[in-house]
Order: C-alpha cells, then sequence, then structure tokens
C-alpha cells in the first residue's frame, strides 16, 4: 500500500506541475503523470525493501541469540521480548479455541447422527 500511495502521490504532482508550467494537454499529462507515478513506485518499493530487511534481520539475530539483543540495548531486547510473547499467547489462545470449536462440532455431529 505504501508503494502504490507513494507512486500516487508522485504521479498526481508530476502530472499538476506538467499542467502548471507548460500548460500541457491531457495526453502529456498523462505520460507524464504516469511515468513519474512508475518512478515513484519504484524509489518507495526499494526504500520498502530496506526496512523490512531490517526488520526480518531483527528477528533472526532475536531467534538465533536472544542475549546478542540484549547486550546490545535491553530496552530493546525487553520491547522485542514482550512484542513476541503477546503474540505466542494470542496464537495459541486461538489454537485452543479453535481445537474446542472443532471438537465441539464433532460432538454435535455425533449426537445428531445418532
Amino acid at each position: 500500500m505504501g508503494t502504490l500511495l507513494g507512486g500516487l502521490i508522485t504521479g498526481t504532482c508530476a502530472a499538476i506541475w506538467t499542467h502548471i508550467k507548460w500548460e500541457a494537454k491531457n495526453e502529456r499529462m498523462l505520460m507524464v503523470g504516469s511515468t513519474a507515478m512508475l518512478m515513484g513506485m519504484v524509489l518507495v518499493g526499494v526504500a520498502m525493501v530496506v526496512v523490512e530487511s531490517a526488520v526480518t534481520s531483527m528477528y533472526i539475530c532475536y531467534a538465533e541469540d536472544p542475549l546478542l539483543i540484549h547486550r546490545w540495548d535491553a530496552e530493546f531486547f525487553s520491547q522485542l521480548s514482550e512484542a513476541l510473547h503477546q503474540r505466542l499467547r494470542h496464537r495459541s489462545a486461538r489454537g485452543r479455541e479453535a481445537l474446542t470449536q472443532n471438537r465441539f462440532d464433532v460432538n454435535i455431529q455425533e449426537s445428531v447422527s445418532l
């Protein structure tokens, strides 16, 4: 969504600039706007990949050696650990709920078939 939004903003600004600067016709505005949109999407996409790889690297470091992050920044380590434990508790609660619901459905089917 960020890539698309960045492209739309870039394309719209370039098309408006083209219209104001050269009082261009619709064909030129469309050409400049669409080219700027593609360029904006590429640039925002490259920036997003850098951020995504940094986040992934942090999780991999945490999985490999959690104490390394603790030595690096103890406050960040506690925040990361708490967020991860909350997510795992949420997922396990959803899993228990799904298993309970599935067992309930099986019991209903058995009682209906009898």
